[in-house]
């Protein structure tokens, strides 16, 4: 059985282009696994998603009378507060990270888009790039997330930005993940049709196989319990009783009694308990993008050194045979998310 889901613009038909600009370029029409007809999105596209304040799925089109005027924009550091009080109710995942850099999109003095680096794993970071210290030379782009009537193109010209300025810092390489796969609630509604990273594509980000496959605790909400979540609470580390107080007023899970084990308790009191609700979906794996900061320009401008980042060659299979002076093939992009859902 399988759960078909749709865009709110339609797909058996090549994308509007704004009048007085050159049409995209047709998509090519694919068969997904239900064997309907769907075309793919196009890798250059004048759609952007986006997710309003109840984390509603949108879809903004860049029209003539509202392109993006980098002149009315402002880019500023923000403290964790205020980034995760504008990223909480528009993400997808309905959570923030625990972030090193947050920057603040700032229109005519509101703020409209935030950008929050961090070190989600450091194993990944280094995995990446394995002569690069996790946290002060390589970061993660954990949250990158626009406010929903902003024009088109507005997302390229602010991650470039954020990358310009932790560049000047002494960062030298980002990473970044996009999920391909869809979230259902418990009720069927889509929470996230997917995304392919169109944001890291235009932002010349290279593509380098994707995350590691795993089992995900998915929760009524279309929410995942995440792996960072359930360690702390199995290592009772920093964090761990507002995790722990989610699950219990949220989700129904009853209170850990005295002298259980942490892990008992999320496996007997949460993944097995039917009235919380996990569902177990087996997530094919993340699309990993990766980009070395900096051009000899801008190192000369900020004074920082640029000096060559090491990618690890055993990120994707079709690498292991290259030798080890030849050039990485970062290609080519996937253009469309991953559009079925298998029901458990």
């Amino acid at each position: 059985m399988t759960t078909q889901l749709t865009l709110p613009f339609p797909l058996d038909k090549p994308v509007p282009a704004p009048a007085r600009t050159a049409p995209p370029r047709a998509a090519r029409r694919r068969r997904h696994a239900a064997g309907q007809p769907m075309l793919e999105l196009p890798t250059s596209s004048l759609w952007c998603q986006r997710w309003t304040a109840d984390r509603q799925q949108k879809w903004q089109l860049a029209t003539p009378h509202e392109r993006f005027d980098a002149r009315n924009y402002e880019v500023h550091l923000i403290d964790r507060a205020t980034a995760a009080a504008f990223v909480i109710p528009r993400h997808y995942s309905g959570s923030h990270v625990a972030c090193r850099k947050s920057f603040g999109l700032y229109r005519d003095g509101v703020l409209v888009g935030v950008a929050s680096y961090c070190v989600t794993s450091a194993d990944a970071l280094r995995l990446a790039y394995p002569e690069l210290a996790p946290g002060t030379e390589s970061l993660e782009c954990g949250r990158f997330v626009i406010a929903d009537d902003e024009p088109g193109n507005t997302e390229s010209w602010f991650d470039a930005r954020c990358r310009e300025y932790l560049f000047s810092k002494g960062v030298a390489a980002v990473l970044s993940f996009a999920d391909p796969y869809p979230r259902i609630d418990a009720t069927g509604r889509t929470i996230f049709v997917g995304h392919a990273g169109f944001i890291y594509q235009a932002g010349g980000f290279g593509i380098a196989g994707r995350s590691e496959r795993r089992t995900q605790w998915q929760l009524p909400d279309g929410t995942y319990l995440n792996g960072v979540t359930m360690q702390k609470i199995r290592q009772q580390k920093a964090g761990h009783e507002a995790a722990e107080r989610r699950l219990v007023e949220r989700y129904g899970a009853r209170p850990m009694r005295a002298g259980e084990k942490p892990a008992d308790w999320l496996r007997d009191a949460v993944r097995d308990d039917p009235d919380v609700g996990v569902t177990l979906v087996r997530h094919p794996g993340c699309h990993r993008y990766l980009k070395p900061l900096g051009t000899e320009k801008q190192a000369r401008q900020f004074k920082v050194e640029l000096r060559p980042v090491t990618i690890n060659r055993d990120l994707r299979p079709d690498w292991a045979d290259l030798d080890d002076d030849a050039p990485l093939p970062l290609g080519p992009y996937p253009k469309a998310p991953d559009l079925v859902r298998a029901a458990a």
